[in-house]
């Protein structure tokens, strides 16, 4: 009996071993500032981005894209760290 116990627990070991290699980790949380790389959704392109603060809906954030300017809220799923610099700074937050 307590070889059969321990095959189990053996099995469930590797079966969470397994499982862990390709679950999706937790989401990131981003600070205001951060700069970050959002893909498009007309097309398959990364735009680079700047943090402008956490919206109100979950996993949500307040962005400002370097190639048009415009402030609009994505999702943390949507999002990935940048890894290099964006084209300008923001000086300022202004709630959309």
């Amino acid at each position: 009996m307590c070889n059969v116990y321990e095959r189990l627990c053996e099995q469930k070991d590797r079966m969470k071993k397994h499982y862990d290699k390709t679950s999706r980790k937790a989401s990131i949380t981003y600070k205001k500032v951060d700069k970050v790389v959002v893909r498009s959704s007309n097309d398959r392109y990364c735009h680079k981005a700047v943090v402008l603060g956490k919206a109100e809906e979950p996993k949500s954030y307040w962005i400002q894209q370097d190639s048009n300017s415009r402030i609009v809220r994505r999702n943390s799923a949507q999002m990935k760290p940048s890894l290099t610099k964006p084209d300008y700074i923001t000086r300022s937050y202004i709630r959309p």
